[in-house]
């Protein structure tokens, strides 16, 4: 498949606006011809609402099933006092795992913070970078373990102090 830039894709842009606008102005033309012939009369408005019928018919179900393929798919994890909506073609560890091979950050040691059991899945995808798996509470288990959100505060509050000491000036 070919990537259009510049110009072309000016035109093919303009292509498609010009033929909407097209078809938008055919269809105008047909209702206010039907409308024109038929009158409101009964048969006129049978006619009409026959035709919406068949066109509603088609929006919804030949356009959905041409749109469905762009729209993702959500699972719903449950969580300890939570539930969480995510798209069902990723999870913590495949999200950790695209982020390290990408600047900035590949190359650096990731950290994963959870408190839950669906961060199991992060946990191992920064050990995989050798980075650190910190649990949060007791609900989960991990090498590295702080006992709430408080600790977690001072300590990023820490690892913040440290890297600003680290920094040249």
């Amino acid at each position: 498949m070919s990537e259009r830039s510049g110009p072309a894709l000016g035109r093919a842009a303009a292509t498609i606006s010009g033929l909407t606008a097209a078809a938008r102005v055919t269809g105008f033309v047909r209702v206010l011809v039907a409308t024109a012939v038929l009158g409101t009369t009964f048969l006129g408005n049978t006619y009409q609402s026959s035709n919406l019928v068949s066109n509603i018919m088609f929006e919804l179900l030949a356009a959905g099933l041409l749109a469905a393929p762009l729209v993702p798919e959500f699972t719903i994890l449950d969580g300890h006092a939570v539930l969480e909506v995510k798209p069902a073609a990723h999870t913590k560890d495949s999200a950790v795992t695209a982020f390290m091979q990408e600047a900035p950050f590949a190359g650096r040691v990731p950290i994963f913070i959870g408190d839950d059991q669906t961060d199991y899945g992060g946990f191992a995808a920064v050990r995989r970078f050798n980075g650190l798996a910190i649990a949060v509470g007791p609900r989960v288990k991990s090498e590295w373990w702080l006992p709430g959100p408080k600790a977690v505060h001072h300590w990023l509050a820490q690892l913040a102090e440290q890297e600003q000491l680290m920094v040249p000036a």
